[in-house]
């Protein structure tokens, strides 16, 4: 059964969040002002949360300790949203299931998806970058305290594959550490792009930088460049 369910404002995540007064019929407060609730998190993990009210007729319940917490873990933002669910878990010992949700944009279209799928940079990063929302990874790439070679390859192959080969390499040179998944991704994003010569180029750098195998894919890509410009034997 729904407790609440509450679209995240800006003092919800820096402060407290403030629960819907017609929740307080679900918390059994003993007579006291406070009540820690037992919640199961996305996770399948036991969480503790207070929520408390305040005295006197304006009895306005809201969350405290163990909120900031759940929220820093998440990384929730203004726009998110929470769900408060009456769901027992014995073998647990929770009362309560929580769950976060973020609204998002794909190809003009609102999807919500679980924040348990999309808790992490890189997972938001290489979804938007699959649906081809590049304006949202890299917003994303930007503000990344940690960028590691699976961020850099998946924006290069973003943008490679959108045909901004120019944004692309420049990502691509700017790499400190790269793999042979990362030379593929420019040598398609060339071979598809109608840029042989640069595809062929690029495949005999990646031999000579270093000791890469290439993939499966990298051959196709190179032989597809090879019979674009009519010469099997580069």
């Amino acid at each position: 059964m729904e407790v609440f369910n509450k679209e995240l404002k800006k003092t919800d995540i820096r402060h407290r969040f403030s629960v819907p007064s017609r929740s307080l019929q679900f918390f059994d407060f003993a007579g006291e002002f406070s009540v820690d609730l037992r919640v199961k998190d996305d996770r399948g993990e036991l969480r503790v949360i207070r929520c408390r009210k305040r005295a006197g007729d304006y009895a306005k319940p809201e969350l405290s300790k163990g909120w900031r917490k759940y929220v820093t873990d998440y990384e929730l933002r203004v726009g998110d949203r929470v769900v408060l669910l009456a769901e027992e878990d014995h073998r647990l010992g929770s009362q309560f299931r929580i769950e976060a949700m973020r609204t998002i944009i794909l190809f003009g279209h609102e999807q919500i998806l679980d924040m348990y799928v999309c808790e992490s940079d890189e997972c938001n990063l290489d979804m938007y970058v699959k649906c081809g929302c590049l304006d949202s990874s890299r917003e994303i790439f930007d503000t990344m305290g940690v960028r590691d070679v699976f961020s850099w390859t998946s924006m290069v192959n973003g943008y490679a594959k959108n045909g901004e080969l120019e944004v692309a390499s420049a990502l691509f040179n700017e790499m400190a550490e790269r793999n042979v998944v990362s030379w593929n991704a420019m040598i398609a994003g060339y071979s598809q792009n109608n840029q042989s010569k640069e595809a062929l180029e690029f495949f005999h750098s990646m031999l000579e930088a270093a000791a890469f195998v290439p993939m499966e894919n990298t051959l196709v890509c190179v032989l597809s460049a090879c019979g674009q410009l009519g010469c099997l034997d580069w």
